[in-house]
């Protein structure tokens, strides 16, 4: 057996437990529609689907529940949380309320050093429309708001994570699989972090909320899934709408490219 206190232990080095695989790879499966909203779930199917045990199923669902992306359905199994205008509404008043949080607290020169060298980097990719530079885009602004969080420890930094995770999600379906939407450049707010004007970077903070919530309100209006049961244009833009997107017909859309028809008027 291997000394514990040796290198060769470190936790990177160590095989990863069949339950946080589970809760890792199921997470991803709902962040990326791959578990469609409303979708019906059974411990069993997803368990052969994935390839993974049932009591690992059984504890990542009880994990899941609590961060809001399944809910238990009496004597039937369980449910993929819908995406309704309601719960776009509450994903965007959480980001409202967490992110300017991390414009607050000490930042230290080892912190500003890293932020800036993400920055740099979230810089670079400007402009890029491919779809892999969107998507590396939006890790390392995701890797930027996590280390923003960290400094204000563990509970504010699960907030910040819980939200980002269904921002993700809210992205992965109504893009389909064709990613568009990227951050903006954090090199002001870094430089407002450094300067100590925390009232200008949580401004900042909000404004970047804003544009995402713009983008996301302007997808959902051009969904057909909730345009055909629109019966309020306002009451959608202010997320006050209780509209479902219709599970069966989602990973149709998702499978199926877009044509230059459908482009402007679908997802």
């Amino acid at each position: 057996m291997l000394d514990q206190s040796s290198p060769l232990t470190h936790s990177i080095l160590q095989p990863e437990g069949k339950n946080a695989f589970a809760l890792k790879r199921l997470r991803r499966a709902l962040i990326d529609c791959e578990l469609c909203p409303s979708e019906s779930l059974s411990e069993a199917d997803v368990s052969d689907r994935f390839g993974l045990g049932r009591a690992a199923v059984r504890h990542a669902f009880a994990k899941l529940e609590v961060e809001g992306f399944i809910s238990p359905i009496p004597r039937n199994g369980w449910q993929v949380a819908p995406i309704t205008g309601a719960a776009i509404g509450d994903v965007l008043e959480a980001r409202c309320v967490v992110e300017p949080q991390l414009a607050t607290g000490l930042v230290t020169q080892q912190d500003l050093r890293h932020l800036r060298i993400i920055s740099s980097q979230l810089d670079a990719l400007a402009g890029r429309t491919e779809a892999e530079a969107v998507v590396a885009s939006r890790a390392l602004d995701r890797s930027f708001l996590n280390l923003l969080s960290k400094r204000r420890g563990e509970i504010i930094a699960q907030w910040v994570n819980g939200a980002l995770d269904h921002s993700a999600r809210l992205l992965s379906y109504f893009e389909a699989g064709q990613p568009v939407y990227a951050p903006s450049s954090r090199t002001q707010l870094v430089d407002l972090l450094e300067s100590g004007d925390e009232p200008a970077a949580r401004s900042l903070l909000l404004q970047e909320v804003s544009r995402f919530r713009e983008y996301i309100v302007g997808r959902m209006l051009r969904s057909r899934t909730f345009a055909s049961s629109l019966t309020d244009v306002t009451g959608v833009a202010t997320m006050g709408g209780e509209l479902s997107i219709d599970h069966v017909t989602a990973p149709r859309r998702h499978a199926a490219p877009l044509t230059s028809k459908d482009k402007g008027t679908e997802q």
